[in-house]
């Protein structure tokens, strides 16, 4: 009853319900938070603060995903293409590939980003919006600069593991497809969906280099058609983060490489073309299109893209 209710809602009333489940489950996050430290909990406890990044992202962008697919898709696994057959797995590690590549090219986007200054009546905003980025690079510094391989492994789940598959659910699952609907324009949808993952992380002086990993794993998703490949890019993309601060609290790196790659520009440069042939190669040219998905009544159907 309830999916013959919802199923022929239009593409902008299936966005507006989305945006509402977000705002709904995210009231209950802050709720079950607000509890939580009146019981006792300590926010400044590292172990508190990772339990409270596993409930913000979980409730915030995994379970309005799910409800989501659950109301307005006859066959939520494929909506959220759920395909793990093996050359999904090869095709994850050539995602995986494309996006390593790129990561001195996101790196010197950040170092543009940070370089942005205003004047006028925008100064007292842009030193609102670094002080907000600095808290949050604290708490990463924090969480992430401590030693022992248990803690990397809590860590490589929570930053890495986490938000891989919660946060590729919503955006990639659940909100692009939806703004493929509405607009009927991949690219556009795509460039939509970038920007609202780059804003949506709160950090305005590191919009740049997340709007360009939103644009890289959104077309990942568009051309393989297989959430596998987005989680697995976007779990790699973490953990490279992760494991560079461990490395350097273990002493075995410097901290210039904690703060910035600084690839001189033919690096930059060659990663980028590296990146951009490996991603026609394994994904544009070949289309996606004799790659089979499972339709709802368990048979085999082409997928196809433009």
């Amino acid at each position: 009853m309830v999916k013959e209710f919802f199923k022929d809602t239009k593409p902008f009333g299936q966005l507006v319900a989305l945006c509402v489940l977000v705002v709904l489950f995210f009231v209950v996050a802050s709720g079950i938070t607000a509890c939580a430290v009146l019981f006792g909990m300590d926010v400044g406890n590292k172990t508190h603060m990772l339990l409270l990044q596993v409930l913000t992202q979980a409730a915030v962008f995994l379970l309005p995903a799910v409800v989501f697919v659950m109301l307005f898709s006859a066959c939520p696994g494929q909506t959220l293409q759920l395909r793990f057959s093996r050359r999904m797995w090869w095709l994850a590690l050539a995602g995986v590939a494309v996006l390593l590549l790129s990561v001195p090219f996101s790196d010197w986007l950040t170092q543009v980003n940070d370089s942005w200054h205003w004047s006028g009546r925008w100064a007292a905003l842009e030193e609102s919006l670094r002080e907000q980025s600095s808290s949050s690079q604290d708490f990463v510094d924090r969480v992430l600069s401590q030693k022992g391989v248990a803690t990397l492994l809590l860590n490589l789940f929570v930053m890495a593991v986490v938000p891989a598959v919660c946060e590729e659910f919503f955006f990639r699952g659940a909100l692009q497809t939806v703004m493929m609907r509405w607009l009927r324009n991949p690219h556009v949808a795509i460039g939509v969906t970038a920007a609202l993952f780059s804003l949506m992380h709160g950090e305005f002086f590191a919009f740049l280099p997340r709007f360009f990993l939103g644009v890289l794993l959104g077309y990942l998703f568009y051309y393989s058609g297989s959430m596998l490949v987005n989680m697995c890019a976007h779990f790699f993309n973490n953990a490279v983060v992760v494991i560079v601060y461990y490395l350097y609290a273990e002493g075995a790196i410097s901290g210039n490489v904690v703060e910035n790659i600084n690839a001189p520009w033919y690096a930059v440069a060659a990663g980028m073309v590296l990146a951009v042939a490996v991603f026609y190669a394994f994904f544009v040219r070949p289309k996606m299109k004799n790659i089979s998905a499972v339709s709802c009544d368990g048979e085999e159907v082409s997928a196809v893209h433009d």
